[in-house]
């Protein structure tokens, strides 16, 4: 969409870091994207096309939404590593899930410690039996 949003950035760094990829560098990967000039070269095999297809749809859609522009850039870069439109769909529609499952377990762990702190809240509330019995 022309703008880097910081969970973009989050991600782009991440990323980077992955691959030992420089904060200078990714400025300049940034810059060239910026300016339409930017090389990719072939990836080595199918799953690493996919890989890479799979994280482009990642990276546009961390800020929740894909622009017209990143969905003809996600397209452009499907077709330059062998993929068709429907193949961009369904790399979006696997990250969408992903997300999903994503936000779904951190609302488990969330709603888990909140009853564990409850629980231990109660039971530190609760009398002592060996108190009654005196």
């Amino acid at each position: 969409d022309g703008k880097t949003e910081p969970d973009e950035m989050k991600l782009l760094n991440k990323i980077a870091q992955h691959y030992d990829i420089s904060e200078i560098q990714v400025q300049a990967i940034i810059n060239s994207l910026k300016a339409g000039l930017v090389y990719i070269p072939a990836p080595a095999d199918n799953r690493e096309s996919w890989t890479l297809l799979q994280a482009a749809a990642r990276m546009a859609l961390a800020d929740g939404q894909i622009s017209p522009i990143e969905e003809r850039e996600l397209t452009l870069l499907a077709q330059h590593i062998g993929y068709s439109p429907a193949d961009v769909a369904r790399a979006i529609k696997a990250e969408e899930k992903r997300r999903f499952e994503e936000l779904r377990e951190e609302k488990h762990r969330v709603a888990r410690a909140k009853l564990q702190e409850e629980l231990l809240r109660n039971k530190e509330n609760e009398p002592d039996p060996d108190d009654d019995a005196q």
